[in-house]
């Protein structure tokens, strides 16, 4: 995870605090995207389940450009 964060792929994420699920804030072109590079992940057989890719625009953005 540390890895896919220093590329810029996970622009921030952290477990909900309702139950052990956690969600992700990715920069990618497409689901598809999401899919393949989280699917290269060590986890993904294990401990990584992805439940949804939802497209989200981000208008208001304290990260500098």
């Amino acid at each position: 995870m540390n890895a896919l964060v220093e590329t810029g792929f996970i622009i921030m994420g952290g477990p909900l605090a309702s139950d052990d699920r956690v969600v992700f804030a990715v920069e990618a072109e497409s689901p598809e995207a999401v899919q393949a590079i989280l699917a290269r992940d060590p986890w993904s057989d294990s401990h990584l389940l992805l439940e949804a890719v939802d497209p989200w625009t981000i208008l208001l953005d304290q990260r500098q450009p």
